[in-house]
């Protein structure tokens, strides 16, 4: 007679399952020579486990009390305990399922990516078998020796859990991503994975950045709270600098209140925002021509012969894409291409309105110029006075790389003229060098020739 599948479920309370049954009458004892069987999963010496769970009695005792609990273990588990004068091992059948063997591997590919990326949705399903910790109703069982190695065992098994969970709240390539860390399933996940490791302090800056992102300034704090009591009462250490830093960062965005300067707008169709007739109106008035280059651009440019499309509100399709674009960590300026009357204001206000939750500290419009002064003076006082709109206090122009330095930051331009463009490049270069997290898009007819610079085309 065929043997029935036997399930052994260790992420959690011990529940062993014979047949869609749960096996009775097995004690603390046997459950921990099992647990100790399956989380080693290669033979056991007997002398050392036997050791290992009765090391204050003589050996022949303890071997003795070895093989009365295999003796026990037997019959609940036919043909998976193998055992000879030497070794104990368990070695499960064609069907059995036991929780640790299908998710262990699975985490240590997330840790080592030796292979390739693992499966975000197979991470996802081996983290949702995870219940508590490894044999968490063991606590008591066993010698202090024992219980010593499970918990050597239960914080190895936590680290693979807390570093899986950590990058499900990534990038598929395992890199820090805004559109994906400020979601709410990523929040969670960094959420679970904190829980986790409380005193990973890394760990919590990202979940503040980002909750930051997703505008709950005030869990993000309340995330900064309960690190530094933890650290308090762990190991008597204070947070680090860079979390301080971050912790007033949040708390300036906290009272700031806003999160954006885009003009009003309207909602158009798919629920996305299109900037007022006005605004496009004003797109004939702009003669933006880009700066002489001093290195080679990028290569994202796309063909020169730009075809103006009719006048009216961008298709959710192109604002998507541009949204994808800012979104991404490898594009941190984008310039968007196209003649006046192509719609650009339009296009780049409802790509930033996506873009929103993907920096902490907001994103500024900055108006084209009106004023006729020089374009080195014109193009820093309106980036300083929409940096002071944003931030509720006075920015002066010459203080404008100061403070974008430490910044989570969209900066979108409205049209640059060709006395300023040239500074603008010039300035816009030196803020991105200076300021690892902030992104430039800029509506221009053609390009400055930064660096960083990558081209959408507005009739793309």
């Amino acid at each position: 007679m065929t043997e029935p599948p036997i399930s052994i479920a260790l992420l959690g309370p011990v529940v062993i399952e014979r047949g869609g049954l749960t096996v009775p009458g097995l004690g603390d004892r046997e459950r921990a020579v099992l647990t100790a069987l399956v989380l080693t999963e290669r033979p056991f010496a007997r002398g050392t486990l036997s050791a290992l769970l009765w090391p204050d009695v003589p050996e022949a005792h303890a071997r003795l009390s070895l093989r009365v609990a295999l003796a026990r273990l037997r019959p609940a588990l036919p043909t998976r305990i193998r055992a000879d004068r030497a070794s104990v091992s368990f070695v499960p059948a064609e069907g059995d399922d036991v929780d640790v063997h299908a998710v262990r591997p699975i985490l240590e590919s997330v840790a080592s990516q030796g292979d390739g990326l693992p499966d975000p949705a197979a991470v996802a399903a081996a983290l949702a078998r995870v219940r508590g910790p490894v044999a968490a109703d063991l606590d008591r069982a066993g010698s202090p020796d024992f219980r010593a190695w499970l918990d050597a065992e239960r914080a190895a098994f936590e680290a693979l859990v807390a570093r899986a969970a950590a990058w499900l709240a990534q990038g598929d390539a395992g890199v820090d991503d805004p559109a994906r860390s400020g979601t709410p399933a990523g929040i969670e996940w960094l959420r679970a994975a904190v829980q986790r490791s409380p005193l990973d302090e890394a760990l919590v800056r990202r979940l503040m950045v980002a909750l930051g992102r997703a505008g709950a300034y005030a869990d993000a704090l309340a995330e900064y709270e309960r690190l530094a009591v933890n650290l308090a009462a762990e190991i008597g250490l204070a947070p680090e600098p860079a979390t301080e830093a971050l912790r007033t960062r949040l708390e300036a965005a906290a009272t700031r209140g806003r999160r954006h300067t885009l003009p009003a707008g309207r909602s158009g169709p798919g629920g996305a925002h299109n900037v007022e007739r006005g605004s496009d109106e004003r797109e004939s008035d702009d003669r933006a021509h880009g700066a002489p280059a001093s290195e080679e651009p990028r290569s994202d440019e796309f063909a020169s012969d730009v075809r103006s499309p009719a006048v009216g509100a961008p298709t959710d399709a192109r604002a998507d894409r541009l949204a994808a674009w800012l979104a991404d960590p490898d594009r941190r300026m984008l310039t968007v291409i196209g003649p006046a009357g192509t719609g650009r204001a339009r296009l780049a206000m409802d790509a930033a309105r996506r873009c929103v939750e993907h920096f902490m500290d907001g994103v500024v419009w900055v108006e084209r110029s009106t004023s006729g002064r020089p374009g080195a003076a014109a193009f820093k006082d309106r980036v300083g006075a929409a940096l002071s709109e944003l931030d509720g206090a006075p920015i002066a122009a010459e203080a404008v790389g100061a403070w974008l330095a430490e910044k989570e930051i969209l900066i979108v331009v409205d049209g640059l003229d060709s006395a300023e463009a040239a500074s603008a490049a010039a300035d816009i270069t030196a803020w991105l060098q200076a300021s690892p997290s902030l992104r430039c898009l800029v509506l221009a007819e053609a390009p400055l020739g930064i660096y960083y610079e990558h081209r959408f085309a507005a009739s793309d």
